[in-house]
């Protein structure tokens, strides 16, 4: 489930021009698990 919350996060600000906020909510979101954090957001930057 966190990989689709990570997922759902990226999907909504794929646009953005400030990547902080985006980043900060990502890592929030991930806690400890940032194995799951990596996976998700690797497979948005290619």
């Amino acid at each position: 489930m966190l990989s689709i919350e990570l997922g759902s996060i990226c999907s909504r600000n794929r646009y953005t021009s400030d990547p902080g906020p985006v980043i900060a909510e990502l890592i929030a979101a991930a806690g400890d698990r940032v194995d799951i954090l990596q996976q998700s957001v690797g497979s948005w930057i290619g």
